[in-house]
């Protein structure tokens, strides 16, 4: 009995410090920095580059000669809100022959914080009292 007591005392006490680690994660590529180095401006093309770094987290939409590599990492912690500590935007760009023309490497250091307006933007349309929503909720169409 006592055995039993012991052995569920351990796996409660287990499961909690494990809960409250801090975990961090990883979103979109991860690039290793000696690659970047290798890519030569002016000798390497899209299918070197993509040898060496993957393929892109996303081409530029009205240039797609523009290649982005998106690295972002996050560290979580129980009860608090997620906290980013890395952050990593590689853009290449090539020429209209496929060489690479620009290596741009910025990192959490040089890259702006984008701060999120709070604010809600108003929307100018059908406003439905209570008893509207009631007969909507019904169904619409019904009445």
């Amino acid at each position: 009995m006592k055995q039993n007591i012991l052995s569920i005392t351990l796996i409660v006490v287990a499961l909690i410090t494990t809960g409250c680690a801090e975990r961090i994660t990883t979103h979109g590529q991860i690039i290793k920095t000696k690659n970047v180095q290798r890519i030569v401006k002016g000798t390497h093309n899209k299918e070197d580059v993509q040898y060496l770094l993957g393929s892109p987290s996303a081409v530029g939409t009205f240039n797609k000669n523009t290649w982005y590599y998106l690295t972002e990492k996050k560290v979580s912690k129980p009860l608090k809100d997620d906290k980013i500590i890395e952050r990593r935007i590689v853009t290449i760009t090539f020429d209209k022959n496929g060489i690479v023309k620009t290596i741009d490497d910025k990192t959490t250091t040089n890259i702006p914080q984008m701060t999120f307006n709070e604010k809600i933007t108003p929307t100018y349309g059908q406003k439905l009292g209570i008893i509207d929503q009631m007969i909507e909720n019904i169904g619409p169409g019904n009445f």
